[in-house]
């Protein structure tokens, strides 16, 4: 496994629930489409796909599905029928990797743990790209959003944040590991101190 992968294991596990399922739609618009990388375009496409999340709240995203998708240049809906394979790696293009960093620094700007989806949106907005510009021209400006997400939370209060997070996120991913290496240290300790007389 690779530094990268465990880095970006540990990210995932810091997206609400609407947040993850706007990945797996992302993947998927991205596989219908036979399009690898995943980019920006299908970022946003992704998030246009569940009627009950916050970004639906705050953007009105899936009621614009279909003007969203022909501003970006993808066809409403997948051009392909091929089954999705969720065994097939689709990796993110720089910009959408930059989105999803930029969406990390709008969770730490609104003090939450959690990574929503009106996260995503605004990462997309953060930076210069193709479809935050195309965003920008449709109407959609980075401080309405966030004052409409900071509305939302407090009418719609998110999880709350665990205790120790990344203690708690290290906990789940590794506790075997950890469970291992604590019963080593024991042993060890029992060999240093030797036989009990």
């Amino acid at each position: 496994m690779r530094a990268t992968d465990v880095i970006m294991g540990l990210m995932f596990k810091r997206y609400t629930e609407p947040a993850r399922r706007a990945i797996y739609f992302t993947r998927l618009e991205a596989q219908m489409r036979g399009e690898a990388p995943i980019s920006v375009a299908h970022l946003l496409a992704g998030l246009t796909w569940d009627s009950d999340t916050r970004v639906e709240r705050v953007a009105g995203l899936r009621s614009r599905s279909a003007e969203l998708h022909g501003i970006v240049g993808l066809p409403h809906f997948p051009t392909t029928a091929s089954p999705y394979d969720s065994k097939t790696d689709l990796p993110l293009n720089d910009d959408a990797k930059k989105t999803l960093a930029y969406a990390a620094e709008e969770a730490e700007r609104d003090r939450q743990f959690w990574i929503d989806t009106d996260h995503v949106l605004r990462g997309i907005l953060r930076f210069q790209n193709a479809t935050g510009e195309a965003l920008e021209k449709a109407g959609f400006e980075l401080d309405q959003l966030r004052m409409a997400s900071d509305k939302d939370r407090k009418e719609n209060p998110p999880q709350k944040s665990p205790a120790f997070p990344l203690l708690r996120v290290l906990r789940l991913r590794y506790k075997y590991w950890i469970y291992a290496a604590v019963f080593l240290l024991l042993l060890a300790l029992l060999i240093w101190m030797g036989p009990v007389k």
